[in-house]
């Protein structure tokens, strides 16, 4: 599986500062964009970059597009390796509970 160096405090920034506030954004104008948790799969290449996202959690094709076009920026991973040599894998990508304020 792909590493993400300070896979906890790396998570947690990017959630908080990339997705949640596209998640918040898009929720202002549309309320079915508001999701309370997001579960997804980003396929990582041999060189670390991600090159295609799978969401498991519902929510409208705009906000798909959105948060793909995000996840699609993150290059920080060191690749999965298998016998050695750097391969093509997925990685989850979950955040448990979002809560949202008035």
């Amino acid at each position: 599986m792909p590493v993400l160096p300070d896979f906890q405090e790396t998570m947690y920034r990017h959630a908080s500062t990339k997705i949640s506030p596209i998640i918040g954004s898009m929720a202002a104008k549309d309320p079915e964009c508001m999701l309370s948790g997001l579960y997804a799969k980003l396929l990582v290449n041999s060189q670390g970059k991600v090159i295609d996202v799978f969401f498991l959690t519902y929510m409208p094709f705009v906000l798909q597009e959105r948060l793909c076009e995000e996840f699609l920026k993150m290059e920080q991973f060191q690749p999965a390796t298998y016998n050695g040599r750097a391969v093509c894998a997925m990685f989850p990508y979950v955040i448990r509970c979002m809560s949202w304020q008035e």
